[in-house]
C-alpha cells in the first residue's frame, strides 16, 4: 500500500486510491471543480487501524493538494483564447445610451441563461497568471525529483514507518499549502465578480470569453493585475518566512510583467494587454454628436482611460 501513496503524491492513483471532485455551487451556478480530493477506497481502508487511518488522510491531504495544483496549472497552460465569442463589453461598438442600456441588459441575461443551463468550468486566463503558473510548474519538478528520492529510501529501506514519509514532506506540503490558497483566492475573485454583470473590481466588464457546449460552460476569465500584486505584496510582509519566499518569487516575476507594460505604455505609447489586465485601459468614449463637429468627435475614440472605480 505504501506504493500506491508514494505514486499518489505524484499525481497518479493505483487500485487503491480514488479521486473525487470537490463539487460546489455559487450564486445557482453549479461549478466545475478545481478542487480534488484522493482518499483509500472503502475496500482497503476497513482493514487499517484508526492511527493508520490518520496517517494515511493526513500524507493524501498533501497528494489532493498537489494533484489539483498540477491540473490548475495545465488548465492555464491549456487555456486558449477563442476571440469569436468575446464576451467583453469594450469591443461593443458606441451607439445611443438608451438602446447601449438595453442591449448590455438582454446581453447580461442571455450570458446567465446560459450559464444556468450547464455546468461552468472557469479556465484562468492572462499574463499574470501564466507567469505564476510557471513558477508553480518548476516547483513541481523539484517537489516530483523529493519524492523520487523518498522512493528510493523507502525501496532500500521497506521497515519506514508512514510516519517518515509524511515527515519527509512537511516542508514541501505547505508550499502547496501556499500555492491552494492563492488558487483559492483567484476563484474567490472570479465568482465574485459576478460574471452576469459589470466587474466590481475593475474598470469594466471582465474579459471574458464562453464556449457553449451540450452540458458545458467553458468560461476563461483574467483577473486585473492589481488584485494578484497586491495579494502577493501581502505575502512578503506576512511574518512566515516560508509564506514570504513563495510570495516574493511570485511577486518578482509579476512585478516584470508589469513594468513590461507600464513601460510600453509611457514611453512606446502601446498597451500590451490581451487580457485587459492592467491598470490602463482603451475605452471608446461617447460624445455629443454634432454636425458641424463629426470629425471632432470621432478623435474621441480608443482614448486611454485609468480606472476610477475605487473613488
Amino acid at each position: 500500500m505504501i506504493h500506491d501513496i508514494l505514486l499518489s503524491l505524484t499525481g497518479f492513483v493505483g487500485d487503491k486510491i480514488e479521486v473525487d471532485p470537490v463539487e460546489f455551487t455559487s450564486n445557482s451556478i453549479s461549478l466545475y471543480s478545481y478542487k480534488y480530493r484522493l482518499r483509500l477506497k472503502s475496500n482497503v481502508e476497513e482493514y487499517l487501524s484508526e492511527t493508520e487511518k490518520l496517517l494515511v488522510d493526513k500524507i493524501l491531504h498533501i497528494s489532493s493538494n498537489f494533484y489539483s495544483v498540477n491540473e490548475f496549472v495545465k488548465r492555464v497552460l491549456g487555456s486558449v483564447y477563442n476571440k469569436h465569442s468575446n464576451y467583453n463589453s469594450n469591443t461593443n461598438s458606441n451607439p445611443a445610451f438608451g438602446s447601449k442600456f438595453n442591449h448590455e441588459k438582454s446581453h447580461q441575461l442571455q450570458i446567465r441563461a446560459d450559464l444556468k443551463k450547464r455546468l461552468l468550468r472557469i479556465n484562468p486566463v492572462g499574463l499574470y497568471i501564466h507567469a505564476v503558473v510557471k513558477c508553480m510548474q518548476e516547483y513541481i519538478v523539484r517537489f516530483l525529483q523529493k519524492i523520487n528520492q523518498l522512493e528510493r529510501e523507502v525501496f532500500e529501506n521497506p521497515s519506514l514507518p508512514l510516519t517518515f514519509v509524511l515527515t519527509s514532506i512537511t516542508k514541501p506540503s505547505r508550499v502547496l499549502d501556499n500555492f491552494m490558497t492563492f488558487i483559492d483566492e483567484w476563484y474567490n475573485l472570479a465568482l465574485n465578480s459576478r460574471v452576469d454583470s459589470t466587474c466590481k473590481f475593475s474598470f469594466s466588464n471582465m474579459f471574458i470569453t464562453m464556449e457553449k457546449f451540450e452540458n458545458l460552460c467553458e468560461i476563461y476569465i483574467s483577473i486585473p493585475c492589481g488584485y494578484i500584486l497586491d495579494y502577493f505584496y501581502l505575502g512578503v510582509s506576512a511574518g512566515d518566512l516560508l509564506q514570504e519566499s513563495v510570495s516574493k518569487n511570485f511577486l518578482l516575476v509579476c512585478s516584470r510583467i508589469f513594468c513590461y507594460q507600464m513601460i510600453n505604455w509611457i514611453i512606446l505609447g502601446k498597451l500590451v494587454d490581451p487580457f485587459e489586465e492592467f491598470i490602463v485601459g482603451r475605452f471608446s468614449i461617447s460624445a455629443p454628436t454634432n454636425p458641424l463637429n463629426s470629425q471632432k468627435d470621432a478623435n474621441f475614440s480608443n482614448s486611454f482611460s485609468i480606472s476610477s472605480n475605487d473613488r
